[in-house]
């Protein structure tokens, strides 16, 4: 009986070719955003450059939505 209580609770969810490329592109999208802003040392420039890059790829069609 505990088992299938635990089955109730666990909900796997399978990502696919799609959902795994935009989330990797958004990743390094912020990765390079945290570098950018770790060099100017402004959390306002780190907003505005992840901004500015998850833009470009939506619009480049790298993140689809």
């Amino acid at each position: 009986m505990a088992g299938s209580k635990n089955q109730l609770w666990k909900k796997e969810k399978n990502m696919g070719a799609k959902q795994k490329l935009n989330s990797m592109n958004a990743l390094g999208s912020l990765a390079l955003a945290a570098i950018i802003g770790g060099l100017t040392g402004s959390w306002a420039v780190f907003v505005l450059a992840a901004v500015v890059l998850i833009a470009l790829a939506v619009e480049s069609g790298e993140i689809r939505l």
